[in-house]
């Protein structure tokens, strides 16, 4: 019953959240630049070719989705789009009033203030309590904020960074506002690399093409895990490395599971969210089950998120680890 009327605050709050903002805070977009025409012209040459990566049936429809909407709207916009809305935006979420909250009374909040200044790059909905950010920008934030707390680790101050499903880059960016300078590796499917690539490109971050071996810090994608298994094996030793997975490893197939948490397993630095369960897997005994088989060498914290029923956080650290 709590967990009902919780689901049906953060309904109702983004949807009248989502048209506050928008009639006090939105403005037209002005003509688009010439680097601006030269980012959209390289999205959508970049979805040109209909890739073949396989997916679970409700990904195969949102690529879809997300090729249709390159192609027919405005990518300036492209955080508006109701596909991108539905899967990468928190906006104005009831989910996120406790989690702007809790930053703000977490003891972080002079350090985090400047990271979740919003840029206009696809034209976000504002948070209506604190405008100068949006509710996506702050979830990533509140994700940061609770690891940092619980592991007394410093994240963006590691030396590599693999995301495994990086949504549209908001973690990236967050990372490098928080002055990252490490390499940052994101593996998703194509069409959302595309996507990632013309929203870090338009911030002016440095989004690399394809050094085959990765070395230079910046912001490196892959579609094929041998390329990215490749491109972790030549990190030097001592490096601190970093997974991410927040909601995207709970939904992908199991052996996709499998295999890239074999990748990362001696990685010093775990967070990962996911929910209960997905397309009939109980992600409950999943997780739990990769926490029994590494607790020798990660010391694993579980976390109910109270705002989001049925939602866990599972931060992990090694035990030789350095903060």
């Amino acid at each position: 019953m709590i967990g009902s009327l919780i689901w049906q605050f953060v309904k109702w709050h983004k949807i009248l959240g989502d048209a506050l903002s928008t009639r006090l805070f939105d403005k037209p977009l002005p003509p688009p630049t010439d680097r601006e025409q030269e980012l959209v012209k390289e999205l959508r040459d970049a979805l040109l070719a209909r890739s073949h990566t396989e997916s679970l049936q409700n990904w195969v429809e949102f690529r879809d989705q997300i090729r249709c909407a390159t192609g027919q709207c405005d990518p300036r916009s492209f955080l508006r789009w109701p596909t991108v809305q539905h899967a990468m935006c928190l906006t104005n979420s009831g989910a996120v009033v406790s989690e702007y909250v809790a930053l703000r009374a977490s003891g972080r909040w002079s350090r985090f203030a400047k990271a979740v200044i919003e840029s206009p790059v696809g034209n976000p909905i504002r948070f209506i309590y604190y405008p100068l950010s949006s509710g996506s920008l702050l979830h990533h934030c509140h994700h940061v904020m609770r690891f940092e707390s619980v592991t007394g680790a410093d994240l963006p101050s590691s030396d590599l960074v693999v995301e495994f499903g990086g949504g549209y880059g908001s973690m990236c960016r967050l990372f490098h506002k928080l002055n990252f300078s490490g390499r940052y590796f994101i593996y998703d499917l194509p069409e959302f690399v595309a996507l990632q690539r013309y929203y870090l490109k338009g911030l002016g971050l440095p989004v690399r093409d394809g050094a085959p071996d990765a070395v230079t810090p910046g912001i490196y994608h892959f579609t094929d895990l041998e390329s990215l298994q490749q491109a972790i094996q030549i990190t030097r030793a001592k490096t601190k490395k970093t997974f991410i997975a927040t909601w995207s490893l709970s939904e992908c197939q199991m052996p996709l599971r499998d295999r890239i948490l074999s990748i990362v397993e001696n990685f010093d630095f775990f967070l990962i969210a996911f929910q209960n369960s997905f397309c009939k897997v109980d992600n409950n005994a999943y997780f739990a089950g990769f926490q029994r088989s590494t607790a020798f060498r990660i010391e694993w914290t579980r976390m109910t998120l109270r705002n989001l029923p049925g939602n866990h956080y599972l931060f992990g650290k090694s035990l030789c680890a350095n903060s």
